[in-house]
C-alpha cells in the first residue's frame, strides 16, 4: 500500500471514531506543525473519571535520513512541545493528561535503531504527559509498538482497553489497519 493511500485511509477512519482532522483549536494557526496528518481526539474513559485528549501525529518517512532514529525523535520531540504548550497546567500537576503518539509510516522496513527506539520509550517521572511512537510498517502491514501494558495486582492481570492511553492508541491503529488490509 502506498503511505497516500493509507492517511486517506486512515482519514476516513479517524474522522469515523471521532477524532477531528482540521485545527481543534479556534483561532491557531498548526500550520506549522510537520505532520501529514494531525488527528486529536477528546473524551472520557472509565466512565466520568478520565478526561482525555488524543493528539497523534502521523508522517511518511522514507529513504535513509528520514527513517533515521534523530529524524523520528526531532519529529516527536515537537509533537510533544506543541500539545504541552496548549495546557496551562504545569505537567507535574495535571489531571487531563494528553496521549501524544507520534505515527511513523513507511513502504520500506524501518532500521533496528528506530525499533529499538520506538521500544524502549516509556513514561518520565514528571508525569503529566503520555507519549510513544507507533511505526506502521506498510510493506508487511504490520505495527510496530511496545506493545499492549497490562495491569498487575496480585493474582490477576488485567490489559484496560481504552483507559490505558498506549493501549488505546494502538488498538486503534491495530483496528486502522484491518480496515486497510486487502
Amino acid at each position: 500500500m502506498e503511505p497516500d493511500l493509507f492517511l486517506d485511509g486512515a482519514r476516513g477512519f479517524l474522522e469515523g471514531r471521532g477524532f477531528l482532522i482540521t485545527n481543534p483549536e479556534p483561532g491557531k494557526d498548526l500550520s506549522y506543525i510537520e505532520a501529514d496528518l494531525y488527528a486529536l481526539k477528546r473524551g472520557r474513559s472509565f466512565g466520568v473519571f478520565f478526561p482525555y485528549e488524543d493528539h497523534l501525529f502521523f508522517h511518511v518517512l522514507s529513504g535513509a535520513s528520514g527513517l533515521s532514529r534523530a529524524n523520528v525523535e526531532n519529529l516527536h520531540e515537537k509533537a510533544r512541545k506543541h500539545v504541552n504548550g496548549l495546557f496551562r497546567v504545569p505537567r507535574s500537576i495535571r489531571y487531563k493528561v494528553p496521549n501524544i503518539v507520534t505515527v511513523g509510516v513507511s513502504r520500506e522496513s524501518f532500521p533496528m535503531e528506530l525499533t529499538d527506539y520506538t521500544l524502549a520509550l516509556g513514561r518520565d517521572i514528571v508525569g503529566g504527559e503520555i507519549h510513544a511512537v507507533l511505526l506502521v510498517d506498510l510493506s508487511k502491514m504490520i505495527l510496530v509498538s511496545r506493545g499492549l501494558q497490562t495491569t498487575r495486582t496480585p493474582g490477576a492481570s488485567v490489559t484496560f482497553r481504552n483507559v490505558t492511553p498506549e493501549n488505546r492508541a494502538q488498538i486503534l491503529l491495530h483496528d486502522l489497519l484491518d480496515s486497510l488490509r486487502p
